[in-house]
């Protein structure tokens, strides 16, 4: 047993270490110009200097009032000698980072030294494959033409950078469903395509859901029938069903793990006062085990790939062998799932 402890708090010592890790400050996309968004800008006519923004009065004093908008304008139509463009103080004139999608941004050094530094916020579910997904659009995304409650499938995906797809996306539709979790997702006839960012989506809320498949681990098990709790660290593999947004997906998935499990050596020729073959000792057998369940994302940190933690209930199965008695053999057990998705699913 003290091995089995020893070789649970390895693993979860791992987890705790890959939980605690900060994301680094990711650079900007490859195929973004830094020199486009290294320097912070100023509102329209406004000229960026040694870390101010100052009013160009000759450009402004020239706007027609339809061109009289934006930070730091307004029109006074009661200026004399005649109503003319003019500087709003009231509105915020002062120096920002452009905008890039999935970063947030802050102005670091001061005066002419200023720059913009980037850093991904892009939510930790928002990297992997989309192709054959479906999103559920609950908040129109910007700059695109999709459809409030409508579903799209994703037909196609392009890397932007590291961190994000561009997706084509058409019309699309959810399966039937196994009880109140839907199964399938395909492309429907009709309709036009879109090319949208995979963090244009998340940003807005859209639910995902699809096929995912990954790692996990289920290290405590308790069997009810015999009011028992077993500690290995089973490793295995599990296909499953997600759905949600992203940082709260939750996934319904079958898991099958292989492990090490304490058994009794016995000898079938000798038997006890109760007629059961006399026990010799313990030995560790290999167990395949498979299991149902349901895992919840529970990372939310930015740049990293979810770690999962749910609850299966599973059967161990051991080789039928007459020199060996392994008490839980067959009988059901409820887990602790801990999984981390090494893919990008």
């Amino acid at each position: 047993m003290r091995n089995h402890f020893h070789w649970t708090a390895t693993v979860l010592s791992g987890v705790v270490c890959l939980l605690l890790q900060a994301p680094a400050q990711s650079a900007l996309p490859d195929n973004i110009n830094p020199a486009d968004y290294i320097k912070p800008v100023c509102p329209d006519y406004y000229k960026y200097e040694n870390g101010d923004c100052n009013a160009e009065t000759d450009k402004i004093a020239t706007l027609k009032e339809k061109d009289c908008k934006g930070s730091g304008l307004k029109f006074d139509d009661k200026r004399s000698p005649a109503p003319a463009c003019i500087v709003d103080d009231k509105k915020d004139t002062g120096p920002a980072c452009k905008p890039l999608s999935g970063y947030t941004s802050k102005i670091s050094g001061t005066g002419g030294d200023a720059t913009c530094r980037y850093e991904l916020t892009i939510p930790a579910s928002a990297p992997g494959d989309y192709i054959g997904d479906c999103f559920h659009i609950k908040t129109k995304p910007s700059d695109t033409q999709l459809v409030v409650g409508e579903y799209y499938f994703v037909s196609g995906q392009k890397t932007v950078n590291k961190d994000d797809r561009e997706l084509t996306l058409v019309s699309g539709k959810l399966g039937a469903k196994l009880g109140f979790i839907p199964i399938g997702c395909y492309a429907t006839a009709g309709g036009s395509q879109h090319h949208v960012l995979a963090s244009q989506l998340i940003e807005a809320g859209a639910s995902r859901s699809g096929y995912t498949f990954g790692i996990l681990t289920m290290p405590y098990k308790y069997f009810p029938s015999e009011k028992k709790f077993q500690v290995n660290v089973p490793i295995g593999a599990y296909l499953g069903w997600r759905y949600g947004q992203a940082g709260s997906g939750t996934t319904a998935a079958l898991a099958v793990t292989l492990s090490q499990v304490k058994a009794n050596t016995v000898d079938p020729t000798k038997l006890d006062a109760a007629g059961k073959p006399t026990v010799t000792g313990t030995a560790d057998v290999s167990a395949l085990s498979y299991a149902v369940g349901m895992m919840s994302d529970i990372l939310k940190s930015s740049g990293g790939r979810p770690f999962k933690a749910g609850v299966f209930l599973g059967k161990d199965i051991v080789n039928s062998d007459p020199a060996v008695d392994y008490r839980f053999n067959r009988k059901t057990w409820i887990a602790i799932q801990l999984g981390y998705d090494f893919t990008e699913n």
